[in-house]
């Protein structure tokens, strides 16, 4: 089979530059020959959730792009379970056996870390910096593709266009890429909102006393509420609330709470622990944004590939809706698994890029990923029942559950796995 483009780079298209664009951008500009472009929609990358959890295995790949100290300075780092309180009176139900991070060792920290904190726009800023300069366009919001010879062309709104060997589509859970292969594609609504907010800590304590010092979980009926450390100094309110209406289903992503919608919170939280009152009674005296987040998830694809030139990573093959806290992690492991897969079938055919090499890489990584993700669904669909029929199980043990092997997944192990079993071939 000829070579792409005539011995010429291989031509990569990133459509969606968020978490798993960025990370995509990172791990495949280090391959051999390759020419990485990623197209965003948005002009300007805008606050797209507050609260975002980071696994020790996203962590671990963190740490090979930046310091420690950069690290730091966007992540708190947790070693502790959530603290369960009772959702009225604050008494403690379950504190789990506390361990003190500064005492750790660095290599200790990175193995005990629990599921911890950022702020997301802080950590999405903090690794697109790292992308060579000129590679990101923004402004391009996809509209069609068109798959001719070997190559794909992707069609821009704006009427650009961009030709690509390979596509990889990052473009979440409203993945157009994803829809465009798959028209029965659908968003299903969980039934809940998300409100969340974050302030400064030392400012916050000083005008909220009774502030827990730790992270801290409650939960009532079909409602869950977390508080707790976020990003660098800072601390958040997460309520997670039961809205089942036309206008729940189809607000905004990353809408802001108006007053009316805040006096609502007021009035459904009246007889709860009397903190939860007084954070959102704060947030309006102070015009702290509280931002609306639907809690939606999409059907997961049966296969991370959609042909053997089109590649999807993160929400957009797998929206979790939250289930571990490892959007990000999933997203981070497919990008590096597909960088891994796409050097190794460059390399065991004579270090030349041809469609041949394209489509063995993507049948790789998608039998890696797809394997792991047929074990990880199985738990994401216990967790959603757990949200419906044992909210109050789910609460306690929060972290209590052996799912280490989803939150410290190594990728590279994996791969090492797979290259092992098969170097026969």
């Amino acid at each position: 089979m000829g070579s792409i483009q005539e011995g010429k780079k291989l031509r990569i298209a990133v459509v969606g530059v968020g978490m798993a664009g960025v990370a995509a951008g990172l791990d495949l500009v280090g391959l051999p020959n390759v020419d990485v472009q990623l197209y965003e929609r948005s002009v300007n990358h805008r606050l797209a959730g507050a609260w975002l959890g980071v696994t020790p295995s996203a962590l671990k790949r963190l740490v090979e792009w930046v310091d420690e100290e950069q690290v730091d300075s966007v992540i708190t780092r947790r070693y502790n379970p959530f603290t369960a309180l009772h959702w009225r009176t604050g008494e403690i139900l379950h504190k789990p056996e506390q361990i003190d991070g500064a005492k750790l060792s660095k290599a200790e920290r990175l193995e005990q870390m629990g599921i911890s904190n950022a702020i997301r726009s802080d950590l999405h800023q903090l690794t697109l910096k790292l992308l060579p300069e000129g590679i990101v366009h923004t402004g391009k919001r996809g509209v069609s593709l068109d798959q001719t010879g070997d190559a794909v062309r992707i069609n821009f709104e704006d009427g650009t266009d961009a030709v690509a060997d390979l596509v990889i589509a990052a473009d979440g859970i409203n993945s157009q890429i994803r829809k465009a292969f798959d028209p029965d594609y659908t968003i299903k609504y969980l039934g809940h909102i998300v409100y969340t907010c974050f302030w400064d800590y030392a400012e916050l304590k000083k005008e909220l006393p009774d502030l827990p010092e730790e992270d801290v979980v409650m939960y009532c009926g079909n409602c869950l509420i977390f508080m707790g450390y976020v990003g660098y100094k800072q601390y958040s309110l997460e309520l997670i609330v039961p809205e089942d209406t036309l206008e729940s289903q189809t607000v905004r992503w990353n809408a802001i709470a108006d007053e009316a919608k805040l006096n609502q919170l007021l009035e459904y939280f009246k007889d709860w622990n009397p903190i939860i009152n007084q954070f959102i009674r704060l947030a309006m005296k102070k015009n702290i944004d509280m931002v609306i987040l639907p809690r939606s998830r999409g059907g997961w694809a049966p296969s991370m590939i959609a042909s053997d030139r089109i590649a999807y990573i993160g929400d957009a093959a797998h929206p979790t809706a939250g289930a571990f806290s490892s959007g990000t992690s999933f997203a981070w492991e497919d990008s590096q698994t597909l960088a891994l897969a796409l050097g190794h079938a460059h390399q065991i055919n004579n270090d030349r890029w041809d469609t041949e090499t394209v489509s063995k890489a993507l049948k790789i990584y998608d039998e890696i990923r797809s394997t792991h993700y047929k074990k990880v669904f199985k738990n994401v669909e216990k967790f959603e029942d757990a949200w419906k029929n044992d909210l109050e199980n789910m609460a306690l043990n929060v972290s209590a559950n052996d799912i280490k092997w989803i939150t410290n997944h190594d990728a590279r192990e994996a791969f090492a796995e797979w290259a092992k079993d098969h170097s026969s071939e």
